[in-house]
């Protein structure tokens, strides 16, 4: 057993809720010969030489491995009370009835794939254009559509990266059947952080189950919700591009951020023939900065758009390729971001609505 929880106990600090309704959840239960940890959405679990039934307090696990044991012995006592031995040390606490535990998901689940570590770690990347806002709940994890190939989305609102084949240089990775849900971001850490191995993916009415080598398995609930309509949004509505240097438009965007307003971080960017000139202002301290970069081809009308240049510069840093290709329509409509060598990932980023007077 020391050996399971000195191994389960990270994965049990990525798992556990920080302030569950439940008390239960603050521990760990110990059943039909498997450990579980679950917050309810998300439960881990791993197999056991154990056949007893009874929970353990995450607490004083932790402080118990903070002394590093070299052995332990934990004992059932008489009233629900426990005694765990740790080398020359002794802790009687209570424990609670196992049968309170949430149960693992009883459900028909269907194997759909097998996903590689890249995968999950291309997902755990992706994780920075999750939104963390509790009112729309569909962007806070990551949308998957496996069919032919699997393809993902993430996005807060503001900024959003769409991979049209995530496994495009995976070739250990097998689809077995067609999966379409919003994963949370929880279950994608645990996963990218902990297990270097290929993982059978099955899928049920509600859940997702991930099961690794060692009988190890990872539930999580997918996120029940209406994903934007991807299609719609990836629509590239007119013949307006330009291209650049993706070096030169971060070293820009780099350069202006001491001349930026704090709050807004509002850039101004105007595409012009042959240059796009960068504009930004802090108001307080009554600063303005302006720098120009070359662009490389343009096709279609001039622009004048604002962007948060932090948000701007986070686009910019996931696209790879060393020039960047452009698609915009007007001031206040969304901009498409794409590598012209890969094509393979899609950015769009919304405007700062800027002053009637600077709009087209």
């Amino acid at each position: 057993m020391l050996n399971e929880l000195r191994a389960f106990l990270p994965m049990v600090e990525k798992v556990k809720a920080r302030n569950p309704t439940m008390p239960i959840l603050n521990h760990l239960c110990i059943q039909d010969e498997t450990m579980r940890i679950s917050d309810i959405e998300t439960t881990v679990i791993i197999p056991v030489d154990d056949k007893r039934s009874y929970t353990l307090p995450v607490n004083i696990l932790k402080q118990i491995f903070k002394q590093k044991p070299q052995e332990i012995l934990i004992s059932l006592l008489e009233d629900n009370r426990i005694e765990i031995m740790f080398d020359m040390n002794s802790v009687v606490f209570e424990s609670k009835d196992p049968e309170e535990y949430p149960c693992v998901p009883n459900e028909k689940f269907k194997k759909v794939a097998i996903w590689t570590r890249e995968i999950f770690l291309q997902l755990y990347k992706q994780l920075e254009f999750v939104s963390n806002d509790e009112l729309k709940p569909a962007l806070n994890g990551v949308w998957v559509n496996q069919n032919s190939n699997i393809q993902t989305c993430a996005t807060d609102g503001h900024t959003l990266e769409f991979i049209e084949n995530l496994e495009k240089e995976n070739e250990h990775c097998k689809i077995t059947g067609k999966f379409t849900g919003i994963i949370p971001p929880k279950v994608i850490r645990i996963i990218a952080k902990f297990f270097r191995c290929n993982v059978s993916v099955y899928r049920s009415e509600h859940f997702i189950q991930f099961e690794l080598p060692n009988k190890i398995k990872v539930f999580s609930r997918l996120i029940d919700d209406q994903y934007p309509d991807m299609e719609e949004i990836l629509k590239f509505k007119n013949s307006n591009k330009v291209s650049i240097r993706r070096e030169n438009l971060l070293k820009a965007i780099r350069a202006s951020r001491p001349f930026t307003n704090p709050d807004s971080k509002l850039g101004v960017l105007s595409i012009q023939d042959g240059t796009i000139a960068i504009n930004t202002q802090d108001i307080e301290k009554n600063i303005e900065f302006e720098t120009h970069i070359s662009t490389i081809e343009r096709k279609g009308k001039e622009l004048r758009i604002g962007f948060n240049m932090d948000l701007l510069e986070k686009v910019i840093k996931n696209i790879n390729g060393e020039q960047i290709l452009w698609h915009y329509d007007n001031p206040i409509s969304a901009s498409i971001f794409r590598s012209s060598q890969d094509r393979n990932k899609t950015h769009v980023l919304m405007p700062i609505r800027i002053e009637a007077k600077e709009d087209e």
